[in-house]
């Protein structure tokens, strides 16, 4: 049976795995295990001398390229997880946030690159949504699920430990590495936790170009993810249902809209503009043109957080009930876009006050599709 990894989320692509250290006395990870597998079709690399050192000039930073809208897509065998995207979604300074999907689950990750250690900040599973974790507080992660990805001087034998547990080391400096997308020299880090050990291979001003698991196990029983094409001005595409009023004011009909999002594209802005699109048959806007999003973001309770401005309110000129519709239109809309079950709307930053509906501080929107019709 072949064994795979716990958790299959490449992020960037390092594999998810736990456990003991590989390092005994800091010396270097024994990879001789392989030998006898080197010539199988499956295995694409072969070493050359890995006792020379890289070009001075070469640094961590030219393993991890950063380029605003550029997709990479990786093609896998030996498990159905194994292919999967990887996008950059914001850039900021020495940080870069990116999202890999894999067909089962979308993970995003934060990388802090500089010249001494390319590690990661911040991954979260599970996110189907665009938000900018760049800033998030390092006091709310689980750092024990972090991984360093290199880490300086670019030689072999280099080695570290992630606060994951894991033990890495760099374990040759030029292989040739064939991929679908063309054949590279690159640098091989090995990773191990556990009884997994899992290889990197990245190349100078690509990056990743191949991750290769169960290393420990048979050639059938080993993972493979390689590099099959970089594709240049690509943008994600999501999806947000919209509401607007039926033609007699009773319900709610439901549109769904897809949009797409480019790198450093901020998802509040993008909302303005899907909330305030028109319409139906009458042109109707879920807020209004001078409505403003000042801040909109899912929040660590697992809860949608908006804030508009006092436009909103004076633009509406709604009774009660088609306010309320208006609400939970709101409500379904930033709600199921985030998988949220609650909603919290203010305005300007205090409670929502309309002359027909108050929201206080602890007061919050739900998800109902009860005034949507069929």
């Amino acid at each position: 049976m072949k064994k795979i990894p716990h958790l299959l989320i490449f992020s960037g692509s390092v594999l998810l795995l736990g456990g003991c250290s590989l390092f005994a006395d800091d010396e270097p990870i024994d990879t001789s295990m392989d030998t006898s597998d080197t010539t199988d079709s499956m295995d694409t690399t072969e070493s050359t001398d890995t006792t020379e050192e890289t070009d001075d000039r070469i640094s961590i930073l030219d393993y991890f390229p950063v380029a605003e809208n550029t997709l990479h897509r990786y093609e896998g065998t030996g498990n159905e997880y194994a292919s999967f995207t990887h996008f950059p979604q914001y850039i900021e300074g020495e940080y870069i946030q990116y999202t890999e999907n894999n067909g089962g689950t979308e993970m995003v990750t934060v990388l802090h690159l500089t010249e001494e250690k390319a590690e990661e900040v911040f991954r979260r599973a599970e996110v189907y949504y665009r938000q900018n974790f760049i800033a998030e507080d390092p006091e709310t992660l689980d750092s024990e699920s972090l991984e360093i990805r290199l880490q300086a001087p670019i030689e072999v034998g280099t080695s570290w430990e992630s606060p994951s547990g894991s033990q890495s080391e760099i374990t040759a400096l030029e292989v040739t590495v064939d991929t679908p997308s063309g054949s590279y020299e690159a640098l091989e880090v090995t990773t191990q936790q556990d009884e997994s050990i899992s290889r990197f291979y990245y190349a100078p001003d690509v990056g990743l170009v191949q991750a290769e698991h169960n290393v420990e196990m048979d050639e059938e029983n080993r993972i493979y993810s390689r590099l099959e094409v970089i594709e240049e001005d690509a943008a994600e595409t999501y999806t947000i249902p919209l509401y607007y009023l039926d033609e007699q004011a009773l319900g709610l009909e439901e549109e769904m809209m897809e949009f797409e999002m480019s790198t450093n594209e901020s998802f509040r802005e993008t909302a303005t503009d899907l909330l305030q699109s028109p319409l139906g048959p009458n042109d109707f806007k879920m807020i209004s043109d001078n409505t403003t999003i000042n801040t909109l973001y899912l929040n660590e309770d697992g809860y949608v957080y908006v804030d508009l401005s006092e436009d909103f309110i004076a633009d509406m000129n709604a009774g009660a009930g088609i306010e309320s519709m208006i609400l939970q239109g709101l409500a379904n809309s930033l709600g199921k876009y985030y998988s949220a079950e609650r909603v919290y709307l203010t305005i300007d930053g205090g409670a929502y006050e309309s002359g027909h509906i108050v929201l206080e501080e602890d007061d919050y929107l739900t998800v109902d599709d009860s005034m949507v019709n069929e």
